[in-house]
């Protein structure tokens, strides 16, 4: 199991994740900074990429689930104003056997405990 959070702080306009077997969660954060491709690869699992919801996402992006499913909650709406402004995600990203899951990344709430 692997977890990747804040991708977007690194700022980089080309991204590469290779996986063999297990879970990886792939969070780009609150906000893209510049337009980034992201080339991500898994062989059997559960691939959850997650996408601020201020990016645009590239229509001709490619993703596919050769034995499995994709599961996009990308229709939850984004919260762009300006989409000549907008920074820009294209993925090109596959599972051999399991699930990619495409969602929204969204402000969360703090606890009122702290955590």
């Amino acid at each position: 199991e692997s977890t990747i959070r804040g991708l977007a702080n690194l700022r980089a306009r080309s991204v590469r994740i290779d996986g063999g077997m297990g879970e990886a969660r792939i969070d780009f954060g609150t906000s893209l900074l510049v337009d980034t491709e992201l080339v991500a690869r898994m062989k059997m699992g559960e691939m959850i990429i997650e996408i601020p919801d201020d990016a645009l996402y590239d229509a001709q992006s490619r993703v596919k689930a050769t034995m499995g499913e994709v599961v996009n909650g990308l229709d939850r709406g984004q919260r762009i104003s300006d989409a000549e402004l907008a920074k820009r995600i294209s993925l090109d990203a596959s599972v051999l056997m399991g699930t990619i899951q495409l969602d929204q990344f969204r402000v969360r709430p703090s606890s009122r405990f702290g955590n």
